[in-house]
């Protein structure tokens, strides 16, 4: 296991990175290129094992297939949005393999999505699942929810087909959809094992 830990406040943060034997409780102070590798190599990168900040990713967000060769990255994933009404800034989506090869699947201006939260990839690297948000005006019978807005954020499931960039939304309609409420980068929605 490892572990960073804080040495000084912000703005000019240092963090100091340990690795510990879960067994034998022994722990050793990484170097500074083992410290940089935990937020660069592929396998640690992984959010199923891994609780990190986006920033010290680079401001970028994963979700892995489950035989861990393909990801799905969004990137930049702002962590603090301001803007109520348009999201200039919104994300590149790609879908990576473990070898390197790269592919863009959706440009920051083709889609509407302000904050994109990356979910899972296929095995064969078809689909992909994540979740969008997005502002929307707020629905008459939502209103005494939202009586000082005009906007509300909206979050959908969004799945699409690698191969014709397709788009389907397969919880539209039934039901209200959201990221993880512990952790918005953890996935909630993966595809099945069928």
């Amino acid at each position: 296991m490892w572990y960073g830990v804080v040495k000084s406040k912000r703005p000019n943060c240092q963090v100091t990175y340990y690795v510990q034997d879960v067994i034998t409780r022994q722990r050793r102070r990484l170097t500074h290129r083992e410290a940089q590798q935990l937020h660069s190599r592929w396998d640690l990168l992984n959010p199923q094992f891994r609780l990190a900040y986006p920033l010290h990713q680079g401001n970028k967000v994963y979700a892995y297939s489950r035989d861990n060769r393909m990801r799905l990255k969004v990137s930049p994933f702002e962590v603090i949005r301001n803007a109520r009404d348009a999201w200039d800034d919104r994300p590149d989506i790609y879908l990576e393999w473990r070898e390197g090869r790269s592919q863009l699947l959706l440009r920051s201006q083709e889609h509407p999505w302000g904050w994109v939260f990356p979910q899972d990839v296929s095995l064969d690297g078809r689909w992909v699942l994540f979740i969008g948000a997005r502002f929307v005006p707020v629905e008459p019978d939502l209103k005494r929810f939202y009586p000082q807005e005009e906007k509300r954020l909206d979050f959908e499931l969004v799945l699409i087909e690698t191969t014709s960039g397709k788009r389907l939304y397969p919880l539209q309609g039934k039901r209200r959809v959201y990221p993880a409420i512990w952790s918005p980068l953890s996935p909630i929605y993966r595809f099945g094992t069928d």
